[in-house]
């Protein structure tokens, strides 16, 4: 069995499935303008999935929670004077 390299099927996802950045973009910069302190990759994915009509091609999930990590380094790489909104875990 060959293992699952995450970072090369991220990058395809994210390369297919531009829209999604975006609206986690612009939902986080929402977020921020409303004063939060900090926020949730995965909370901000439940609530796309469940509340927007966000979808995503390439993958059986409509937003796939494995690749919340992955967007929160990217936000943190891109925007790195709001890069304690999002927390990794260590």
């Amino acid at each position: 069995m060959s293992e699952i390299n995450w970072q090369e099927r991220f990058n395809k996802y994210h390369e297919e499935n531009p829209h999604v950045w975006e609206e986690i973009e612009q939902r986080t910069k929402e977020q921020i303008g409303r004063a939060r302190a900090r926020g949730s990759m995965r909370d901000l994915f439940g609530h796309l999935r469940w509340y927007s009509g966000l979808r995503a091609t390439g993958d059986r999930w409509k937003l796939n929670n494995s690749y919340c990590p992955f967007y929160t380094r990217m936000w943190n790489s891109k925007y790195p004077g709001f890069a304690d909104f999002y927390e990794l875990r260590s």
